[in-house]
């Protein structure tokens, strides 16, 4: 579920992109749209792979990565503004 959500997470965003090229704008962008996604797919992957129920996947495939992922997209969108994407 996860590797399938990228593709679909990173065209949304890309198709959102904007025109603002600043860090709060990527940022903003990339939490708001790719996670959902990303986590939208997995989980529901998740669930049908181990047989989990919703509560389960989600504590076991959500809740403790989302501080990370958040920080992942803040460092791709600092890197953003730096290389002028």
């Amino acid at each position: 579920g996860f590797i399938v959500s990228w593709p679909i997470a990173y065209t949304l965003l890309s198709i959102c992109k904007g025109k603002s090229q600043n860090f709060f704008s990527y940022a903003w962008r990339s939490i708001v749209i790719t996670i959902p996604v990303v986590y939208f797919f997995g989980v529901i992957g998740f669930m049908l792979v181990t047989g989990t129920p919703l509560w389960a996947a989600l504590t076991a495939a959500m809740f403790p990565y989302i501080p990370g992922d958040i920080v992942k997209c803040l460092v791709a969108a600092w890197l953003a503004t730096k290389i002028k994407i």
